[in-house]
């Protein structure tokens, strides 16, 4: 599901879920990156993202937790209870030795929005960084 340029080109809320792949459209990585907090179902986005998924496929994520659905957001999860989620749907959360390099393990990582490093105003979002396997 690569979005494509062309002058009719549109998204709407809920496209991400809307797609429904076949066997031969699944992927061995996917990357959300200031993503899963966007939506208003939080559940439907992480099962979303396991069935887009090959067994044994990688789910990459960045972002905050900011619940930007406003009103039409079912639930505002926090760090640990997303992870908790992300393992009742089918994820196995990377952490343990040897599952994964260390830069690619669990953390909060500083991000920089709209921000100048040599300016006296920054934004900077705490972000959560984790690789996660499809079991």
């Amino acid at each position: 599901m690569l979005p494509r340029y062309s002058t009719h080109f549109q998204i709407a809320e809920g496209d991400f879920l809307r797609h429904k792949p076949a066997n031969d459209e699944l992927y061995d990585y996917i990357v959300t990156q200031f993503f899963i907090d966007t939506g208003s179902n939080v559940v439907a986005t992480l099962q979303q993202i396991k069935d887009l998924l090959k067994p044994g496929g990688k789910w990459i994520n960045l972002g905050p937790l900011l619940w930007s659905g406003g009103g039409s957001v079912a639930m505002e999860l926090n760090l640990e209870e997303v992870l908790e989620l992300a393992k009742e749907v089918g994820f196995e959360i990377m952490v343990d030795e040897g599952q994964v390099e260390e830069k690619y393990r669990r953390r909060t990582v500083e991000c920089e929005y709209t921000a100048d490093r040599m300016g006296t105003f920054q934004r900077i979002y705490h972000a959560e960084f984790w690789v996660a396997k499809r079991t």
